[in-house]
This record gives C-alpha cells, sequence and structure tokens, in this order.
C-alpha cells in the first residue's frame, strides 16, 4: 500500500507547529530515548514511502492521512488516522513522531489520540529530521 504526502491549502508548507501539547506533553530527544528504553510505543505518522527510506527503531507505520487546515483548532473530520493500530489500553505510553517542527501530522495525530481518550501521549515535535541530525541509528 502506497501513502502520500497531502498539504493543507490552508497554510503554506513550513508553517511550525503549536508548542505545545494540551492533554499531553512534548518530549525532547533524549526523552524519546529513554522512552525507547522504556517499551513505549513508537508511532511514526509519515508516509509509508518516508517511513521505508528510514525510521526511528522500534517505530510502527501508523500514517495520519489529512486534509485538514494547518491550525491548532483543525477538523478532524477531514483526516484519517487509524487509532485501532495505538495500544487498546489507554492509559499505555505512546509517543508519535513525523519529520520535524513543522510535522502537522504528528501533532494532529497526538490531539486525536488526546482527544480519544488515550492519558499518556507524547509528541517528538522535533522529529525525525533531529534524530537523524543527533546521528542515531535509523531502520529501514
Amino acid at each position: 500500500m502506497m501513502f502520500c504526502w497531502v498539504n493543507s491549502s490552508a497554510a503554506a508548507p513550513g508553517v511550525p507547529t503549536p508548542t505545545e501539547l494540551p492533554g499531553g506533553r512534548i518530549v525532547s530527544l533524549q526523552e524519546v530515548r529513554d522512552m525507547i528504553d522504556a517499551g513505549t510505543r513508537i508511532i511514526d505518522v509519515r508516509s509509508g514511502i518516508n517511513f521505508g527510506r528510514g525510521h526511528i527503531p522500534g517505530a510502527v507505520l501508523v500514517p495520519y492521512k489529512g486534509s485538514s487546515a494547518k491550525r491548532v483548532n483543525f477538523d478532524p473530520t477531514l483526516d484519517r488516522f487509524p487509532l485501532s493500530a495505538l495500544p487498546e489500553e489507554k492509559d499505555a505510553p505512546v509517543l508519535v513522531y513525523s519529520h520535524g517542527d513543522t510535522g502537522w501530522k504528528s501533532y494532529k495525530a497526538a490531539v486525536t489520540a488526546i482527544r480519544s481518550g488515550y492519558t499518556q501521549v507524547s509528541w517528538f515535535r522535533d522529529g525525525f529530521s533531529t534524530w537523524v541530525a543527533a546521528d542515531l541509528p535509523v531502520a529501514h
């Protein structure tokens, strides 16, 4: 199955994501490493193509397909994110990431999980680009 990046027509590409995640938390690179060591479910919401080019080791692909605007009050009914790929237990820790600080897919996925009752949602806002820049291992 192939997935593609969908840009919102409501905002220009490269629009930085919010710096807050109500109901969840934004985590640093070191916190991501600690969460991986603790066995946290790591969710990569990028396209299948980008995931195949490289991802954080142990991450699972759960693409976020979005048409909603790149803004805090986005309309989730315009998007698709399979919550069934998240842990069944809503108190299980979950970490979501995409490309970097303009990765609206990961922000929207984190918000969607929080709105669906997940209580331990973390968002790696700096994303995969920061992981690569830190010269950390990349899985293919």
